[in-house]
């Protein structure tokens, strides 16, 4: 079994609808690292589990969607 471990740094900005006055109602940022496991029983045509370009469009790709990333997401590509 082979195994990859891709790292992404990122930045996140939202605002919560809150009934009560919070900071949190404003719009405020917040930076995470973002860890992406890959396995493969063998590697592909060019010697790779996985490209680490792909690995970071999909990331972008669930940001960009409003997928919030949740620890223990898995996506088969």
């Amino acid at each position: 079994m082979y195994y990859v471990k891709k790292r992404l740094e990122v930045a996140m900005a939202h605002q919560l609808t809150l009934p009560y006055e919070s900071k949190c109602t404003r719009l405020h940022g917040h930076n995470a690292i973002i860890t992406v496991y890959c396995c493969s029983e063998k590697l592909n045509e060019s010697g790779m589990v996985v490209d680490f370009k792909k690995i970071k469009n999909i990331v972008e790709d669930m940001l960009d969607s409003g997928i919030v990333p949740v620890c223990n997401l898995t996506k088969v590509f």
